[in-house]
Protein backbone atom coordinates (compact mmCIF):
# COMPACT_ATOMS: atom_id res chain seq x y z
CA UNK A 1 0.00 0.00 0.00
CA UNK A 2 1.20 3.95 -0.81
CA UNK A 3 2.21 6.09 1.75
CA UNK A 4 1.21 9.83 1.48
CA UNK A 5 4.08 12.14 1.86
CA UNK A 6 2.09 14.05 4.09
CA UNK A 7 -1.49 13.59 5.85
CA UNK A 8 -4.48 14.63 3.82
CA UNK A 9 -5.87 17.58 4.63
CA UNK A 10 -8.87 20.18 3.50
CA UNK A 11 -10.16 19.85 0.12
CA UNK A 12 -8.07 17.50 -0.96
CA UNK A 13 -9.54 15.15 1.52
CA UNK A 14 -13.04 16.12 1.40
CA UNK A 15 -12.61 15.32 -2.59
CA UNK A 16 -10.56 11.71 -1.72
CA UNK A 17 -13.55 11.21 0.47
CA UNK A 18 -16.55 11.69 -1.89
CA UNK A 19 -14.44 10.01 -4.78
CA UNK A 20 -14.64 7.20 -2.39
CA UNK A 21 -18.38 7.45 -1.09
CA UNK A 22 -19.67 7.85 -5.05
CA UNK A 23 -17.27 4.52 -5.66
CA UNK A 24 -19.07 2.94 -3.20
CA UNK A 25 -22.62 3.87 -3.78
CA UNK A 26 -22.33 2.49 -8.10
CA UNK A 27 -24.25 -0.76 -7.85
CA UNK A 28 -21.28 -2.47 -9.86
CA UNK A 29 -18.97 -1.62 -6.72
CA UNK A 30 -21.02 -1.69 -3.53
CA UNK A 31 -22.87 -4.96 -4.77
CA UNK A 32 -22.77 -6.18 -8.36
CA UNK A 33 -25.93 -8.41 -7.30
CA UNK A 34 -27.67 -5.86 -6.56
CA UNK A 35 -27.47 -3.61 -9.84
CA UNK A 36 -30.75 -4.47 -10.77
CA UNK A 37 -32.20 -5.80 -14.11
CA UNK A 38 -30.46 -3.67 -16.58
CA UNK A 39 -26.32 -5.00 -17.37
CA UNK A 40 -24.41 -2.16 -15.58
CA UNK A 41 -21.07 -1.21 -17.56
CA UNK A 42 -18.11 -1.02 -14.93
CA UNK A 43 -17.34 2.48 -13.34
CA UNK A 44 -13.68 2.42 -15.40
CA UNK A 45 -15.05 1.16 -18.73
CA UNK A 46 -17.74 3.84 -18.74
CA UNK A 47 -14.87 6.52 -17.50
CA UNK A 48 -13.30 5.41 -20.42
CA UNK A 49 -15.90 5.60 -22.74
CA UNK A 50 -17.10 8.97 -21.49
CA UNK A 51 -13.42 10.52 -22.08
CA UNK A 52 -13.17 9.25 -25.62
CA UNK A 53 -16.95 10.46 -26.53
CA UNK A 54 -15.64 14.10 -25.14
CA UNK A 55 -12.56 13.78 -27.60
CA UNK A 56 -15.13 12.87 -30.23
CA UNK A 57 -17.33 15.55 -29.62
CA UNK A 58 -14.50 18.38 -29.42
CA UNK A 59 -13.46 17.22 -33.03
CA UNK A 60 -16.83 17.34 -34.43
CA UNK A 61 -17.45 20.81 -32.52
CA UNK A 62 -14.03 22.02 -34.39
CA UNK A 63 -15.44 20.56 -37.32
CA UNK A 64 -18.66 22.72 -37.38
CA UNK A 65 -16.52 25.51 -36.60
CA UNK A 66 -15.36 25.38 -32.99
CA UNK A 67 -16.26 26.92 -29.63
CA UNK A 68 -15.77 30.35 -28.27
CA UNK A 69 -16.60 33.83 -29.85
CA UNK A 70 -16.44 35.24 -33.01
CA UNK A 71 -17.13 38.34 -34.39
CA UNK A 72 -18.07 38.98 -38.52
CA UNK A 73 -18.99 42.74 -38.93
CA UNK A 74 -21.88 43.32 -36.45
CA UNK A 75 -22.04 39.57 -35.61
CA UNK A 76 -20.99 38.06 -32.85
CA UNK A 77 -21.28 34.36 -32.20
CA UNK A 78 -20.50 32.25 -29.01
CA UNK A 79 -20.64 29.11 -29.00
CA UNK A 80 -20.34 26.07 -26.41
CA UNK A 81 -20.68 22.40 -26.05
CA UNK A 82 -21.57 19.60 -23.85
CA UNK A 83 -20.98 15.90 -24.59
CA UNK A 84 -21.82 12.76 -22.51
CA UNK A 85 -21.38 9.31 -23.18
CA UNK A 86 -25.31 7.19 -22.70
CA UNK A 87 -24.56 3.78 -21.04
CA UNK A 88 -28.12 2.81 -21.16
CA UNK A 89 -28.05 3.50 -25.20
CA UNK A 90 -24.23 2.91 -25.73
CA UNK A 91 -23.95 6.24 -27.65
CA UNK A 92 -22.24 9.32 -27.39
CA UNK A 93 -24.25 12.95 -27.37
CA UNK A 94 -23.15 16.34 -28.01
CA UNK A 95 -25.18 19.14 -27.02
CA UNK A 96 -23.99 22.45 -28.87
CA UNK A 97 -25.32 25.89 -28.15
CA UNK A 98 -24.66 28.76 -30.14
CA UNK A 99 -25.70 32.00 -29.51
CA UNK A 100 -25.59 35.58 -31.63
CA UNK A 101 -25.91 38.66 -31.73
CA UNK A 102 -26.44 41.14 -34.76
CA UNK A 103 -27.43 44.28 -32.57
CA UNK A 104 -28.81 46.12 -29.06
CA UNK A 105 -31.13 43.43 -27.47
CA UNK A 106 -30.66 40.68 -29.82
CA UNK A 107 -29.94 36.88 -28.21
CA UNK A 108 -30.54 34.39 -31.05
CA UNK A 109 -30.17 30.86 -29.77
CA UNK A 110 -29.63 27.40 -31.43
CA UNK A 111 -29.60 24.37 -29.43
CA UNK A 112 -28.64 20.84 -31.15
CA UNK A 113 -28.12 17.54 -29.87
CA UNK A 114 -26.06 15.03 -32.27
CA UNK A 115 -24.94 11.73 -31.87
CA UNK A 116 -21.10 12.67 -31.86
CA UNK A 117 -20.28 9.51 -34.38
CA UNK A 118 -23.33 9.02 -36.53
CA UNK A 119 -23.59 12.93 -36.85
CA UNK A 120 -27.20 12.23 -36.68
CA UNK A 121 -30.03 15.20 -35.41
CA UNK A 122 -31.60 14.05 -32.34
CA UNK A 123 -33.02 17.54 -31.52
CA UNK A 124 -32.70 21.02 -32.23
CA UNK A 125 -34.16 24.46 -31.02
CA UNK A 126 -34.44 27.69 -31.83
CA UNK A 127 -35.07 30.93 -30.78
CA UNK A 128 -35.48 35.03 -31.22
CA UNK A 129 -35.75 37.22 -28.12
CA UNK A 130 -38.64 39.06 -30.03
CA UNK A 131 -40.57 35.88 -29.99
CA UNK A 132 -42.52 33.80 -26.97
CA UNK A 133 -42.14 30.62 -28.73
CA UNK A 134 -39.31 28.94 -30.21
CA UNK A 135 -38.80 29.50 -33.81
CA UNK A 136 -37.80 26.24 -34.77
CA UNK A 137 -38.35 22.70 -31.92
CA UNK A 138 -37.83 19.33 -33.46
CA UNK A 139 -37.69 16.44 -31.56
CA UNK A 140 -36.30 13.42 -33.54
CA UNK A 141 -35.81 10.34 -31.56
CA UNK A 142 -35.63 8.06 -34.32
CA UNK A 143 -34.68 8.52 -38.36
CA UNK A 144 -38.33 8.09 -39.03
CA UNK A 145 -39.73 10.00 -36.64
CA UNK A 146 -39.99 14.11 -35.94
CA UNK A 147 -42.27 15.92 -33.73
CA UNK A 148 -42.61 19.70 -33.38
CA UNK A 149 -42.20 20.58 -29.22
CA UNK A 150 -43.38 24.45 -27.99
CA UNK A 151 -41.71 25.60 -25.80
CA UNK A 152 -37.81 25.22 -24.14
CA UNK A 153 -38.88 23.21 -21.37
CA UNK A 154 -40.74 20.84 -23.77
CA UNK A 155 -36.90 20.44 -25.26
CA UNK A 156 -35.13 20.06 -22.78
CA UNK A 157 -36.99 17.69 -20.76
CA UNK A 158 -36.63 15.54 -24.25
CA UNK A 159 -33.00 16.38 -24.26
CA UNK A 160 -32.37 15.28 -20.67
CA UNK A 161 -33.46 11.59 -21.58
CA UNK A 162 -30.27 11.85 -23.74
CA UNK A 163 -27.83 13.54 -21.88
CA UNK A 164 -28.14 11.85 -18.10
Amino acid sequence: MAEWAEPLTGTLRQTVIWLAALLLAHPSVADPAQSGAKEQMPLTAALQMQAQCARQAGSLVREMGGTGERRVGPTVTFTDFQSHYNTSLKKCFVLIQTTWTAGEGSGNRLVDLLEAYERRDYAQYTSWPTRADPVNCELMPSLNEKTFCHSEDEFMAFVAQYME
